[in-house]
This record gives structure tokens, C-alpha cells and sequence, in this order.
């Protein structure tokens, strides 16, 4: 017996020491594909030698003789540190996940197949100026030597067992294009709008979807909207709510209303979270020495890696540093010694879903001007990981492709800027080598891509802001709901004159902000857009600017990391009117709730109480009351989504009006107050347990805000968790305060920059350089995003070097 034991621990313990082994030569196996420093590298496609200067977090400095070789360099760098970022995103956009992660990825796959990237990004650059080609080809030709150069893929290509392509100028082209999928929305505005025009009565729907709120700050074209505020319709709304539809939608009055309106509230987004950020610049005379400064931050989904790689590059006399997207050879927020840009999503409508009249006789034509045009077929071949492939049928017209959802019944057609080759190149690589405020308004104009706000400042104390990229010349209609295109009537005209769009330069105010807000009023001659997001921040942001004087780099960071949340304020005052004192002593659990919202210091900081509650009651609130005006819209369309991102104006003047008539749910509440009450104890209970507390007073927004930054890898190994995500610490901020940050969304960066100061400026961003969870630079920037402090945009110190020399012949 005490041999067979000596045998089993023998064996026991030779198990362990196997498996030790094994994970360390596993471990020193994937350590190996860490690129390395201090070495020199013979990049064959360049033509002079590149010295690259990395300081202690990873950051390149690139100093090169030609542009062309910095770029290559810049490829280089780029795919040695985020290779594996870079293929899926290409996948992504190509539709071509399913070959790496099998049948999972189908659905995806498919619905990129019907829009037809690939396709876009092969004619978009056959159709860029020469110079943008040459940069992009040298850019290619450096990722294209690190992934031949790399002795071991990066863990990520092991774990999935396969061997990435070669890379090509469409795929730089593909990263390009995805910007256009995470910034534009306006098919989902569209697509709710022409139903809503067809389903309610249009009283209702101007009252749902108004595009100003009380914190609008317009730049240009007046302070009236194209869609203003209106008047509470209340015998519509009742109408609405009365009608034969609508009861048949509610028909078990046992059923708690936001449970009952389940299906409702889900066609409901009420997260705020949509792509956008903050940017801002000041002119000379309101800081302390004439400097002009810059401040910016995007919001964006936040994922490991980061979406943004650090450079500076350096050749002939230029120097340019910021921000790039891994896969394209540009500074996309940055500054060089004379001009520094930002930018904020300025949510133009770029989108037009066309009508399509199918021929009875014939469900292969539809219908143009003089008679029947015949469908386009495509067939896409999606290959599948462990599976037999499957063929899709893109279905094509001239004004692009079918979508795969249809719209009240009918067919739409996709007319969308992205897929058209002279809305989308690479203009931006202009900005480079702009030397006045000018030049760099004349980069953005003409510049192809998602349209933005851009903010510029120079190094004489100027500032600017315009608009960046291609946009559509309607005519015959405004684009806000669905339309048939056969009468030439109804069409686009090409894009806007870059030479007359709308800018501001040198204001008396000595500053300008946006925030995504809307900046254009109705005096501007051309309708850009519709569905803005609320503009508290760019009050917020101007409100602070208006009282500053002598400010200083440091100023505007503090300004980017402000926790002031007023908006909140009106849901606090909102549950003070229904914990009355006869509430309270029908109920004297209320009165912890009312002591608890007392408590609130009006921020978003870690250990501000009061805000969990405000900030899911506002949401509850919101999801209870829209979704039981549009159900006749679910009716009519299943697919419907409401997603105005402007909820708060009708919602407010409902919950201040209170009006008898326009209640949702009479069934089961006598009042609106009793709606209200009703709700904040649901939310303050359901907070509770979904917290596993008893008691709230010491529920804090940091134990409710909590980051939530991941590698895409993480979910499906859970164990691997804590080596490839970003630690879930408490996070200050909210999605209505200028410090943007939920989970796994806001500032993926934090820039502020004075051009011909940048040894002064700031940058930091979350996760790291690098996309190797061994290397020392993935996750060592995060503590200075995280806790706001202060990283050098231009760092003079040097930890590691690295030259890249060419072939000798």
C-alpha cells in the first residue's frame, strides 16, 4: 500500500513538473514573437537608412530622409506591434472572419458581403492621386516585411491555427472604410423616420424627433433648427395610445408595464454610448503666453489593443506626431511644428436608403426612369473554417446594393459615400506638411473620409474650425426618410463644393468647441444632418472656456477630465417631487432613497453616491414612457428601432406637462406621478440586487463604472482573462460629463497640443503600444488614462533604439 502511494505522488508530482515545463516552454515560445529593440533590420524596400528612437512606453520616434522611407518604417512598426488587430479588422470589413473563426462568424460575414467593401476599397485605389498611392505602397511594404521578418506569429494567429496573407493597398483601404461603419448611423435614423411618416401622425413624430435641446451651441447658420422643438401634441399622443393597434399590443393588465413592454424597450437605445468626442481649441489670447492650443478626445468603443498606434515622424525638416490607425499611413489627430487637428464626429447624413420598385412581370428589373433595369447578381463564396463554404447573392442597382432588410414591404438600395471611390482616399496625409492655418483647412475640405468637425490651431495663436471629408449634394429631398430615385428629380449631385463649406476662423470669443452636438442652423444653405447627439457637453466644455484666462496645457486636460453633471440634475429634482412627505410615510423606506439622492455632489467621480440610481433612472424612465407611442411602428415594421439619440426633450416636456392624456400605461398607474415613483423604486431595487446590497448608502458611481477593456480573444478564454484584459477598476466619469467613460466606452485618447510647443503637449490613451500580452508596453500607458495624468505627446528620452537599413547591392 505505502509502495502504491510513493508510486502516486511520484507520479503526481512528475505530472506537475511536466506541466510545468511544458507551460514555461510555451510561455518562452510565444515570448519569442515580442519584437525585439536594439538591433538593426534590413528592410529591402527602402532606400536609405531609418533610425528609430523608442522611449520607455514604446513610442517610436522615426527619423527617416524620405517620406516615403518613414512611412515604410511606420508599416513596419505598426504590424510588429498590432498585426493581429490589423487582419481582423481587414476581415471584418471584407467579410472574411469566418475563415479564421468558422461558422460563429456567418451572420457577420454575411451582411458585409451585401455591402460590399472589398469591391469599394479595389476602386478606390485604382482612383488615388499618385502621391497618396506612393505613401500607401511604402507603408504596405513595410507591414508586408515585418510579417516575413517575424520568426513566430503573434499568440493569437497560433491559437487560431492559421498563417495571415500578405498585405495589399485595398486592405489599408478596408481599415479606412471601417471608420465609416463605427461613425456613420444614419441608416438606422432613416430607416425609423420613413416608418414612423408612415405609421404616426405627424404631429407625433415631430415631437419625438426634434434636433435641438436646451444646451444647443450652434457655430454657424443661426440658432433655428430644421426640426424644432414643438409643442406637446397631447391629443395625438393619446390618440396613438387609445388605438385599436396599440390595445391589442397591451393586453395582460396583471403585467408590470416594463416588463409588459419588454419588446418595445428593446427596439429602444438608451445607453448613450454612440460614437463621438470632444475637441476644442483656444486661440492666443486667452492663454498665457499667445500659444494657440488644441484639446481632443475620441469616444470610442475601448478594446486591447487600443485603436490608435502613437508615432512621430521625422524626415527632410518635417516632424509630425499624434495618433494613427493601425493599417493606414497617416497622423490622424496630431500636430506638426506649425498646425495641430482634432476632430469630433460631426454626424452628417451620408447614407440614402432608394427605394426600389421591383416589375411585377419580372422580380429580376426594377424600376428607372425610361422602363426596367435588370438586378446585378454577385456571387460572394464565404469559406468557412471547418466547414463547407456557402455562396451569398449580393443583389446590385446603380445606385448600389440591396440591402438585406427591406423597408414598409419594400426593397432599399444602399447609396452610401463609402462605397463611392471619389468620397474616400487618403487627403489627410496633407495635414503633414501644412505650414499655415490655411493649408490646413484646405487639407481638411478636400480630404475623403467620414465627415468631421475638424479643430484647428496654429503656431501664431490662430484657430479654425471646418468641416473634413465628402459630402452628398442633394437635391429634390432632404434624405431623412426613404425615397424612390426614378425621377431624376430625386438625387445626389455629387458632393459639396469643398471651397464653400462651412468653417469659422478667428473667433472674437477667442475659442471654439464641439461635441457632436449641432453646430449648423437652418441659415446654413445646405441641410447636413438630422440626428445629433445632446449638446451638454459642448455647453459644458463652453461654459468653463468662457470663464478661463491664461490657460495652459494643463488647464485643458483638467478641463477633458471635468466630472461636473448637471444633466442629472433633473432627475434628482424629478424623484425629490415624488418622495413627498405622504410618500414617505406611506412607505418610510423611502426615506433612505431620498437621503441617498441627497447625497449626490453633483459628479461622476469614483466616490460620488446618488448618480447609480440618477443614472438608471433616468434610462428606466425613458424605456417605460417612448416605447408606448411607437408601437404601432413595431407593428408595421418588426425590425423597428428607435434610434433618435435626442430622447430627452420630448421625454422631459412629458414628465413636466404630466398631462392625464398622454400617460402611458392608464392600466396601471392613476398619474404620471405615480408612474415616476413607481419606477426609481423599481430601479433602486433592481440596483440592489444586481449589486448584492441591502442598503445604498455606500453604492458608489465607482463601484457601478467600472472599466471593461478587453481582448477579443478573453471571452472565449476566460482563464486567460486577467493576462489579456485591462484590470475592471472603478473609472470617474459618465456619458454626460466632458470625461466621457461607461465600461467599455470613451476617450480613446486624450490630446492636447500647442504647434511649435509640443515638448509641452500631452497624449496618453488606454491599454499600450503593443498587442503582445508579454510585452512591457501593452498595458503600461492604461494608469495615465485611467487615472488622468499627465504623458508627454513628444518624449526626449530613449530607452531602446531600433535601425532599419536597406538591401546593400
Amino acid at each position: 500500500m505505502n509502495q502504491l502511494l510513493l508510486i502516486s505522488k511520484r507520479f503526481v508530482f512528475a505530472l506537475i513538473i511536466g506541466a510545468f515545463v511544458a507551460a514555461l516552454l510555451l510561455f518562452l515560445f510565444i515570448r519569442a514573437s515580442v519584437p525585439g529593440v536594439n538591433e538593426t533590420v534590413i528592410i529591402t524596400s527602402l532606400k536609405n537608412t531609418v533610425h528609430v528612437r523608442f522611449d520607455p512606453l514604446g513610442n517610436p520616434t522615426i527619423s527617416a530622409v524620405t517620406d516615403l522611407d518613414a512611412y515604410n518604417a511606420l508599416g513596419y512598426l505598426t504590424a510588429r506591434e498590432r498585426l493581429f488587430q490589423m487582419d481582423l479588422i481587414r476581415r471584418k470589413s471584407a467579410g472574411r472572419l469566418s475563415e479564421v473563426f468558422g461558422d460563429a462568424a456567418i451572420n457577420i460575414d454575411t451582411q458585409q458581403r451585401h455591402l460590399q467593401l472589398e469591391r469599394a476599397a479595389k476602386a478606390i485605389v485604382n482612383k488615388l492621386p499618385v502621391n497618396q498611392t506612393r505613401a500607401l505602397q511604402a507603408y504596405v511594404d513595410g507591414v508586408n516585411t515585418a510579417m516575413q521578418q517575424m520568426p513566430i506569429l503573434p499568440f493569437e494567429f497560433l491559437v487560431l491555427n492559421y498563417t495571415p496573407e500578405s498585405w495589399r493597398l485595398e486592405d489599408s483601404i478596408l481599415i479606412a472604410l471601417s471608420m465609416f461603419q463605427v461613425l456613420s448611423s444614419e441608416q438606422e435614423s432613416e430607416r425609423m423616420l420613413s416608418v414612423m411618416e408612415q405609421t404616426l401622425p405627424n404631429q407625433v413624430t415631430a415631437f419625438l424627433t426634434p434636433d435641438v435641446d436646451e444646451y444647443d451651441s450652434v457655430l454657424v447658420g443661426g440658432h433655428q433648427s430644421w426640426r424644432p422643438k414643438q409643442p406637446i401634441p397631447a391629443q395625438a399622443l393619446a390618440t396613438v395610445l387609445n388605438s385599436k393597434q396599440q390595445r391589442t399590443k397591451i393586453t395582460d393588465t396583471s403585467q408590470h408595464p416594463q416588463d409588459q413592454l419588454s419588446v418595445a424597450s428593446t427596439s429602444l437605445n438608451t445607453d448613450d454610448l454612440a460614437p463621438g468626442s470632444n475637441a476644442w481649441v483656444v486661440a492666443g489670447a486667452k492663454t498665457s503666453d499667445g500659444r494657440a492650443i488644441l484639446a481632443n478626445d475620441m469616444h470610442l468603443s475601448l478594446r486591447v489593443p487600443n485603436i490608435w498606434y502613437r508615432a512621430t515622424i521625422k524626415y527632410a525638416e518635417q516632424l509630425v506626431s499624434g495618433v494613427t490607425l493601425p493599417g493606414l499611413p497617416l497622423i490622424i489627430a496630431g500636430s506638426n511644428n506649425h498646425v495641430a487637428w482634432g476632430y469630433t464626429n460631426a454626424y452628417v447624413d451620408l447614407v440614402d436608403l432608394v427605394k426600389i420598385d421591383i416589375n411585377p412581370d419580372n422580380p429580376e428589373q426594377y424600376r428607372i426612369l425610361n422602363g426596367w433595369a435588370n438586378i446585378q447578381h454577385i456571387k460572394e463564396q464565404i469559406r468557412i473554417k471547418d466547414s463547407d463554404p456557402i455562396t451569398v447573392d449580393v443583389r446590385y442597382t446603380r445606385w448600389g446594393p440591396l440591402s438585406t432588410r427591406t423597408l414598409l414591404g419594400s426593397p432599399v438600395a444602399l447609396k452610401w459615400t463609402a462605397l463611392d471611390p471619389s468620397a474616400v482616399d487618403l487627403g489627410l496625409i496633407n495635414l503633414h506638411t501644412a505650414n499655415t492655418l490655411e493649408q490646413a483647412i484646405d487639407a481638411m475640405n478636400n480630404a475623403g473620409g467620414p465627415p468631421q468637425n475638424a479643430m484647428l490651431a496654429d503656431q501664431s495663436g490662430r484657430i479654425a474650425w471646418t468641416l473634413m471629408g465628402k459630402i452628398p449634394k442633394r437635391h429634390g429631398f432632404d434624405g431623412l426618410t426613404s425615397r424612390s430615385w426614378v425621377n431624376p428629380e430625386i438625387g445626389w449631385d455629387g458632393y459639396l463644393d469643398p471651397n464653400r463649406l462651412p468653417r469659422v476662423i478667428d473667433p472674437e470669443t477667442g475659442f471654439i468647441a464641439t461635441a457632436n452636438n449641432r453646430i449648423i442652423g437652418k441659415g446654413y444653405p445646405v441641410k447636413l444632418g438630422h440626428d445629433y447627439q445632446m449638446a451638454f457637453r459642448a455647453w459644458r466644455i463652453n461654459q468653463r472656456l468662457e470663464k478661463m484666462h491664461a490657460i495652459t496645457e494643463q488647464d485643458m486636460l483638467d478641463l477633458q477630465l471635468d466630472t461636473e453633471t448637471e444633466f442629472y440634475r433633473y432627475y434628482q429634482k424629478l424623484a425629490f417631487s415624488v418622495l413627498t412627505p405622504t410618500a414617505i410615510k406611506e412607505v418610510p423606506e423611502r426615506r433612505v432613497l431620498l437621503g441617498y439622492l441627497q447625497s449626490w455632489d453633483g459628479k461622476a467621480e469614483l466616490n460620488s453616491t446618488g448618480l447609480p440610481v440618477l443614472y438608471a433612472f433616468r434610462k428606466a424612465l425613458i424605456n417605460t414612457i417612448l416605447p408606448a407611442y411607437y408601437q404601432q411602428c413595431l407593428k408595421r415594421q418588426p425590425d423597428f428601432r428607435f434610434s433618435w439619440s435626442k430622447k430627452e426633450p420630448p421625454v422631459r416636456q412629458l414628465l413636466n406637462a404630466k398631462i392625464p392624456a398622454t400617460l402611458p400605461h392608464p392600466q396601471h398607474y392613476a398619474s404620471w406621478d405615480a408612474l415616476i415613483l413607481d419606477v426609481l423604486e423599481s430601479t433602486a431595487q433592481q440596483i440592489k440586487q444586481r449589486n448584492k446590497i441591502t442598503d445604498l448608502a455606500d453604492l458608489t458611481w465607482g463601484n457601478v463604472n467600472t472599466a471593461k477593456i478587453s481582448h477579443p480573444f478573453s471571452a472565449q478564454l476566460p482563464l486567460l482573462g486577467g493576462l489579456l484584459d485591462m484590470p475592471e477598476n472603478p473609472l470617474s466619469g459618465c456619458p454626460y460629463c466632458v470625461r466621457v467613460v461607461y465600461g467599455l466606452f470613451g476617450a480613446s485618447e486624450r490630446m492636447v497640443v500647442s504647434p511649435g510647443h509640443l515638448s509641452e503637449a500631452i497624449l496618453h490613451m488606454p491599454t499600450g503600444q503593443s498587442g503582445h500580452p508579454l510585452s512591457n508596453h501593452y498595458r503600461d500607458q492604461q494608469p495615465y488614462w485611467e487615472y488622468g495624468k499627465t504623458l508627454s505627446f513628444l518624449s526626449n528620452t530613449v530607452a531602446t533604439t531600433l535601425e532599419l537599413r536597406p538591401m546593400i547591392h
